[in-house]
């Protein structure tokens, strides 16, 4: 991972090109590192104030870039080469607009513009409403907006290099470290949190487990995808120690939502790596690392005299989670024996009877919780478990969240059905339907229900299902080209992970301003990363192309 070469600019175009690059670095030291460190009086209104932090930056950010922009067009323009090289990411480029446009026109029509519900002032700026959002979460209009501008300033400023990531890598392994030695009681930062035990709940500089896992679930799998493309030992080393670190986060952050992740990505992650010797045995040393980590964190329970494991994963951890190593371990020392005769075309259809098989599973896995719930526990066997029937208190009371969710949605006029309620605005409009509002009030008092923990009911809520349909969008377009890229730099797989993790942690969890942040980064560092694989060969001399006014006055003759 050697770092970028720094060439002397040979023209105004270049110059500006690497201008654009340093400011897009800065951009991602801001928000990389900042963004999780920040805090002000420990945990005490944490969302509130890395909100504060957030809009600053992002407003700070869009003056100087909005200046950048328009001096790189007034000075010297776009060619035409430059402008075809952003073909691989055309479609995520209009996701993102449509994304930004539905937005803004749901907000316009909002009921919700402002609201006296509860108290409203933060720093006698902040108002709630679709343009700001709700008081702790903040995923308004403005939010998004910032979301659009941070995806474009680096998918055309930054200059794509892998080593982009080492900035990023050693915030995650500290915020990591923090919080495992959170978890076992030991605080080196006083965090000053007022109610009751803080290392129980919150952890390094981020906040609750939930908070953490949505974190985490964006970050973490960019490791295991440059793990898969690195070739040095040293750097296989520093990254697997990476992940060692993340790995005990994740298993010690005890969130349910955060191992349904991890076990998507990882399994999305072995179906990409089976077809190929090399990438195989890559995946299984990542394996190895996170069993590892599960074999020996209930070795370690008695530190602190505390359990610090629990979830629905903790059957899986100690002796299991042993048996599971071992196998792996010896299905590596065969592959690696046996690398010059790895079977690349028949493991072509183990892949496809795999993704077969992991559909079918997911498909009776639905279906049982389905009939167990219509016939009443009916089932043998796994008739009485709480997994397989669905109610309010499924998931944590997940069932009762998407079912307010889902009502309201259906509760909606239809333009409002397309077009939402407003950024953020789910809550207001839930109780605005009375027969819903009683519900609440009888199932969570005096608590508010600002989602539906649940991301794509909530959007369907709060932006409608042109704006979920352009939301889902970006999120497909962004799989596909990384795969695409990944046939022939395996690192660039580690763009799709990040991705279908967020979404799969957020089947459970939401938006907030710890996550959905970073995939609108991610988002922008792999639109970098498509562009320069067509960038390579354009050279930005007025001699090789003209701008984009003159070209098109000359076409037009």
């Amino acid at each position: 991972m050697n770092l970028p070469a720094l060439k002397k600019p040979k023209n105004l175009g270049e110059l500006l090109d690497l201008a654009g690059n340093v400011l897009a670095w800065s951009v991602i030291i801001v928000f990389f590192v900042g963004l999780p460190f920040y805090f002000k009086d420990g945990y005490s209104q944490l969302a509130s104030n890395k909100y504060l932090f957030f809009m600053g930056a992002a407003k700070y950010t869009a003056i100087v870039m909005g200046v950048f922009f328009l001096l790189r067009v007034c000075l010297w323009g776009f060619t035409m080469p430059e402008i075809k090289a952003y073909k691989n990411i055309m479609w995520m480029d209009i996701f993102v607009v449509a994304f930004a446009v539905v937005s803004l026109i749901s907000h316009l029509f909002s009921p919700f513009k402002t609201n006296t519900f509860g108290t409203n002032q933060l720093n006698d700026w902040f108002y709630e409403g679709s343009l700001w959002g709700t008081k702790g979460w903040f995923m308004g209009l403005m939010t998004f907006l910032c979301f659009v501008m941070l995806y474009f300033v680096l998918s055309r400023c930054l200059i794509y290099h892998v080593s982009v990531f080492i900035t990023i890598m050693v915030a995650l392994v500290i915020i990591c470290q923090w919080g495992v030695l959170n978890r076992y009681g030991i605080a080196p930062i006083d965090m000053k949190y007022e109610y009751g035990d803080k290392n129980s709940v919150f952890m390094a500089s981020i906040g609750n487990i939930n908070w953490f896992c949505g974190f985490t679930s964006v970050i973490v799998p960019l490791i295991w995808g440059l793990y898969l493309g690195v070739k040095k030992l040293w750097e296989k080393i520093v990254l697997m120690a990476a992940a060692t670190v993340t790995f005990t986060m994740i298993m010690l952050n005890s969130s349910d939502s955060g191992y349904v992740a991890l076990a998507v990505s990882m399994g999305v992650l072995l179906g990409f790596a089976m077809t190929d010797a090399k990438l195989f045995r890559g995946f299984l040393e990542i394996a190895i690392s996170l069993l590892t980590v599960c074999s020996v964190i209930p070795l370690t329970d008695h530190i602190g005299h505390r359990n610090i494991t629990s979830g629905h994963a903790e059957p899986l951890l100690g002796l299991p989670s042993c048996v599971l190593l071992l196998i792996v371990i010896a299905v590596y020392v065969i592959v690696t024996l046996k690398k010059d005769k790895y079977p690349t075309e028949k493991m072509k259809i183990v892949r496809a009877v795999y993704a077969i098989a992991v559909g079918a599973i997911f498909v009776a896995f639905v279906l049982l919780i389905v009939i167990n719930t219509l016939t009443g526990r009916a089932l043998p066997i796994i008739g009485d478990s709480e997994v397989f029937f669905f109610n309010s208190e499924w998931a944590s009371k997940r069932g009762e969240t998407w079912s307010l969710g889902v009502k309201t949605f259906f509760h909606l006029p239809f333009g409002h059905k397309l077009v939402g309620s407003g950024p953020d605005t789910f809550f207001y409009e839930m109780i605005s339907f009375e027969d819903l509002s009683a519900e609440w009030n009888d199932y969570y008092g005096n608590a508010r229900l600002t989602n539906a923990h649940n991301e794509i009911i909530t959007l369907l809520v709060n932006i409608g299902l042109l704006g979920t349909a352009a939301f889902i969008g970006i999120m497909v377009t962004s799989v596909k080209a990384s795969f695409k890229a990944a046939k022939e730099n395996p690192e660039y797989i580690c763009f799709a992970l990040a991705v279908i993790s967020y979404l799969a942690n957020n089947v459970f969890s939401f938006q907030q301003i710890t996550n959905t942040p970073f995939i609108f980064l991610v988002l922008g560092i792999e639109g970098a990363a498509l562009v320069r694989i067509d960038k390579k060969e354009v050279r930005l001399t007025k001699k090789e192309g003209k701008n984009t006014m003159q070209k098109g006055k000359k076409s037009r003759k």
